[in-house]
């Protein structure tokens, strides 16, 4: 759609759609194609009349059969003609990846989780749930997604990308939920047609415990950093964060915002007949002073099924609500 149009208040405005059902290579669906942004105005690709990228996976309940080595790059070309005739055109190719494949669902620390409590009490069950919970209920696992394409950044020349994938780690071997990221070159010739060059790619874990709902943010420099949920055995979901550079060098895990207790939201229990969630996304973003901004959920609560219970109800002192108790920690990384 044109913004010219938008904003003039346009009666009539004029859209393209593109639809990307059988877009992908081979005549495959696109499945969570997700745009790049960039840290300034200077670093938007002006290739074939402008050009924006897209990165996606293929291995999904959606797409796929759950583990895949492909990395789909798309590219939508000829942007300039959004202001006056929309006259794009799709690309998309394939680059062959290390593996990677849908997670398990992430254990966590364990502690109290009075909602559970609740429901295995039949009068608390009929505050919350409506009726009798007919399951007896416990502290709940944490929904990683699946291996969809999270957040994209195009710096430099650059793609920076990262989504979960199912890893490996520990002494013996247990799979836990990791992250899956990628550095990649793309290129479009003056006929719109597009390549891509993976020039790093990593996996980051963390023994006896999970990581989940990434998002990278890019300098302008190219460093970067990539913003987590960081939950397992020695941790209740917790923010935090990774450096990443332009080399393709990943720092240490460092926690934000330590979570104080477990997920004890009513999609963890089945008396609600739901799936198991961990919100969908986290998100970054650079300032004009070259800051990175970190956005994760964590727990920042804990309380007993006595504060539970008590007035307000479900309120534990205003720290929760009765059906949900997870928080958004927003944090800025100086360079």
């Amino acid at each position: 759609m044109s913004k010219t149009e938008l904003a003039s208040g346009a009666t009539s405005v004029t859209v393209t759609q593109i639809d990307t059902t059988r877009g992908g290579p081979g005549g495959h669906a696109g499945f969570t194609v997700w745009p790049a942004q960039s840290p300034t105005t200077a670093m938007y690709s002006s290739a074939a009349g402008g050009t924006e990228y897209f990165l996606s996976t293929n291995a999904a309940g959606e797409v796929g059969n759950g583990s895949s080595t492909n990395l789909i790059t798309w590219s939508l070309t000829n942007t300039s003609s959004l202001n006056s005739a929309p006259n794009v055109h799709l690309h998309s190719i394939v680059n062959s990846v290390e593996q990677y494949a849908v997670p398990n669902y992430m254990n966590q620390k364990v502690g109290p989780t009075p909602l559970a409590a609740c429901l295995n009490i039949t009068s608390c069950a009929k505050l919350t749930l409506g009726t009798p919970d007919k399951y007896k209920e416990h502290e709940s696992v944490v929904d990683p997604l699946d291996s969809r394409m999270q957040q994209v950044t195009y710096a430099n020349g650059l793609l920076y990308a990262s989504h979960g994938t199912a890893v490996e780690v520990g002494s013996p071997l247990v799979q836990r939920a990791g992250i899956a990221w990628y550095i990649t070159a793309p290129a479009t010739a003056a006929n719109g047609n597009l390549s891509n060059t993976i020039v790093h790619q990593g996996r980051l874990a963390n023994a006896g415990n999970n990581l989940a709902m990434p998002a990278i943010g890019v300098r302008p420099d190219g460093s970067a950093v990539m913003g987590v949920t960081l939950v397992g055995t020695n941790h209740y979901p917790s923010a935090a964060y990774v450096t990443l550079s332009a080399a393709g060098v990943t720092g240490q895990i460092q926690v934000l915002a330590e979570g104080v207790g477990p997920e004890d939201g009513f999609t963890g229990y089945r008396g609600f007949q739901t799936n198991t969630r961990w919100g969908d996304y986290g998100a970054a973003a650079v300032d004009a002073s070259g800051n990175l901004w970190v956005a994760n959920e964590w727990i920042a609560q804990t309380c007993t099924l006595a504060q539970y219970t008590a007035a307000p109800f479900g309120q534990c002192g205003g720290t929760r609500t009765a059906l949900a108790n997870w928080s958004t920690e927003i944090s800025m990384v100086a360079p």
